[in-house]
Order: structure tokens, then sequence, then C-alpha cells
């Protein structure tokens, strides 16, 4: 296949050699200014209008070259000039893409290889529906290898320890088994710009479920979620969760251990208070939440007081009743707000609660939520967690820069006012977490 580089501008210019040295070289360029045609980019490579340079090349990959805001524009035209769209790359994310494979099958990758998603030492679980994994189900290549049934307990957290390991000394056997090819796998010289300053809070030493899906249920309907219908359709009032809480528990009765409970609404669970209650008993537990602090509890408040809770993260997604009705689709911003403010009042000495902002384009991407949502931040001191629409990650053309502007206008306010902020880069384009890297922010 031919690679055809589209764009041969600034931006072109500025990353040429990043792009050569990860293995992505054009045999020519592309570009719709006519001054440009049968020219010379970096005196090397041929300038040709679009439709001569596809007639030329007819085994042809379009590698977009134009930059983060360019991307959608020039994305649009190759389409509407009648290019497929499997044949469209980002030129940013492809060469990345390409250094990835080459060092993966690299057969002298000294650094080894490392999974971003799994800190050496660290031991976190994930209790999806009726299996224990090592990875979240929507990212794992071979969730079949990733993943015991969880018929004994015990014995599936065993098996997924040796699976842990396995994938932490997966460079002494080379790239290969289900996780091959993985967009988390990296190299280990890399990890202390990838993961650390996220990792840090694993506490290697504590072992972590998170439950996710297992049992869920919620009580609003977020316009960007695309699992509330599936895990209510699915929801039974049965004690699966419960009994595997307890067994986890006793069975790591002299060990320091979390449970994370996420997705959906755990407080609207049939079995919440009974959970929580049977881990208020439960001196080496510590919990955190996914929560969107429509619903109070008592012993939630108990557990904070005692300095056992480690994580609240709410969604809150606005600064305004009415943009928190249009995205939640239920009137509780009120509710939602009394609460966070009755949970901040306590807890461990090290922040505890996180507001989460999922940034919606035309939705709340505006200086009246923006404002608000601070507000209450400050107000409270909580942690910021910067989002978007996960379904944002698997789009081909990044958040529009009015968007991407009102992401960039939260964070300075809070870093004005000295509030910490982390970024979700896995719910963004690929673009777009390049940019916000470059920003050389901090992200999760």
């Amino acid at each position: 296949m031919q690679i055809l580089f589209y764009g041969a501008g600034e931006h072109a210019k500025k990353n040429m050699d990043l792009w050569l040295r990860r293995g992505l070289e054009p045999v020519c360029f592309v570009d719709i200014d006519k001054t440009k045609h049968y020219k010379k980019f970096d005196e090397k490579y041929d300038i040709l209008p679009l439709a001569e340079a596809i007639q030329k090349y007819p085994d042809y990959l379009m590698c977009v070259a134009l930059g983060i805001y360019n991307y959608d524009a020039g994305y649009n035209y190759l389409i509407e000039f009648g290019i497929s769209s499997e044949r469209i790359v980002n030129a940013d994310e492809f060469s990345f893409q390409k250094l990835r494979q080459s060092y993966l099958h690299s057969k002298d990758r000294a650094p080894g290889l490392f999974c971003s998603r799994i800190s050496p030492g660290e031991r976190r679980l994930i209790l999806d529906e009726q299996q224990i994994q090592i990875c979240c189900s929507l990212d794992a290549l071979d969730p079949d290898f990733l993943s015991v049934p969880f018929t004994n307990v015990v014995d599936g957290i065993l098996k997924c320890y040796n699976i842990i390991d396995a994938i932490n000394n997966m460079h002494t056997k080379g790239n290969s088994g289900p996780c091959k090819g993985c967009h988390y796998l990296t190299e280990k010289s890399n990890v202390n710009e990838d993961t650390n300053n996220v990792r840090q809070i694993s506490h290697a030493h504590i072992f972590e479920f998170s439950c996710l899906y297992i049992g869920s249920k919620c009580n609003l309907q977020c316009v960007y979620c695309d699992v509330v219908n599936r895990i209510n359709h699915h929801y039974t009032k049965d004690n699966t969760l419960l009994n595997t809480v307890i067994n986890i528990a006793e069975y790591f009765r002299n060990t320091p251990i979390r449970f994370n409970f996420v997705s959906g609404e755990f407080l609207f669970r049939h079995d919440a208070d009974d959970i929580l209650n049977y881990l208020l008993g439960q001196e080496n537990v510590e919990i955190g939440l996914v929560i969107n602090a429509s619903i109070y509890s008592k012993t939630l408040l108990d557990l904070i007081r005692l300095g056992r809770v480690y994580s609240i993260n709410v969604s809150l997604d606005a600064g305004t009743k009415e943009t928190y009705n249009k995205v939640k689709g239920k009137d509780f911003f009120q509710k939602a707000v009394e609460n966070i403010e009755m949970y901040s009042q306590f807890g461990n000495p090290t922040k505890h609660l996180i507001l989460k902002y999922i940034f919606l384009t035309g939705i709340n991407d505006n200086p009246v939520d923006i404002e608000g949502f601070i507000t209450l931040a400050e107000r409270v001191d909580a942690v910021i967690h910067i989002s978007a629409d996960h379904r944002a990650s698997v789009r081909k053309s990044p958040l529009p820069k009015t968007t991407m502007d009102s992401i960039f206008t939260l964070y300075n306010l809070a870093v004005e006012r000295e509030l910490k902020v982390l970024f979700l880069l896995e719910a963004f384009n690929a673009d777009d977490r390049l940019f916000i890297k470059n920003k050389g922010v901090c992200y999760a």
C-alpha cells in the first residue's frame, strides 16, 4: 500500500521528521492549494492534485497531515471527493501505530513490554457479570483469556494473578498471546510519561476489586450512556454481588483491600445498604464509588467519617439545573448538589471527592455551566475529572474547537483556584488525546 499525505502545510513541516522516524514515509503529497501543485515538499516529495495522485497510486492510504483542528475539514473534503473512509487515517495517530507495531515485532526491544493498564505489582481485578477480569471487557482483545468465571471466587482471583504476572513478564517471551497488538502495550521506558502520575494511587500492596456492571442498576437516562438500558434490563434482585463481596473480604480478612463500585448508580441497588453495612464492620476494607449523587446514604456517610472511602466520583456534567436535566433526563440537580456537599464534609485528609464533567458539544460546553460547576467544585474542594462523550474516542474526527476551548477554560479556572484536575484520555479521540498530552496536563 502506498502512503499519500494530504496537506503540505505547516503541520506537515513540523512533524515530517517525526513521521519518518516512526516509519511513515509518503510516495507524494496532495494539497488543494493549486499554487503548490507540481512543486516539491521538503525538496523531495512531489505535491500533486488529488485526482492525479490517486490515479497514479491506486493502491493508496490517505494520511491526513493537517493537525487536530483542521483534520475534520480535511476528512470531510476527502469523503466528499469520493474517497472511502477506510482509506483515510490521521497521520499523527497512524504513525504512532506503526512505531508501536515495529517495536512489538522487533527482536531487540530491550526495555520490554508493559501493560499500561496494570502496574508492576498491582493487584486490581474487574468483577464483570459472571467472571473476573484483569482488563475492562471493552478493551481486552481476547476476553476469554483475560477472564475467569467466578463460580469459585478465590480460585478465579489466583488465576487472574497468574495472568497479571505473565503480562508483566511478557517481554521475556516476546509479543505473543492474546494481548498481541493491544493499544495498552507500551515500552517500559515510557512508563513515567504514560502512567506513573496515575498509577501512584494504585497502591501496589492493596488488593483492589472493581465491580463493573455486575448486577448494576441506574435511575438516570444520561444522553451519553450506552449501557444503562442493558444493565437495567439484566438487573435481578439476587445476592450475587453481596455474596461475592463477603467471600472476597473473608479470604482477605488480614489484608488491606479495596472495593470499587462502578457502573450504574450503586446506591439504587436493592442490596446497597446490606453491602455497605457489611463493609462498615470490615476494618481492612476501603471503598470507592462512581455515583450520580442523587441518592443519600447514611451508611456511606458513616464510612466517609471513618476515613474508609478513598474515592467518590460523581458525574455531574453540568453547572445549571436546566443543562443537568438535558444531560441526565431527570430533575435531580439540587438533590445531587446537596448530597455532594454532605459527602464532602468528612473523609480522608487527602481529597476523596471527585466531580466529573463529561463535555458534550452544544449541550454543556458553555461559560454558564462551566462557572456553575467550578463554583461548586471549589466550595467542596473537589478534584475535577474532565472527560468527553466516550463515543468520541471511536470517532475519526476530533472534537470541535469550541468544545476543546471550553475544556481548557474549565482546566484554567481550576488551576487558578488551586483545584486538582485529571483528564480521562481514553474518552477522547486520538487527536484530542495528543493535543491534551502536548499541553502537559495531568491525565488519568
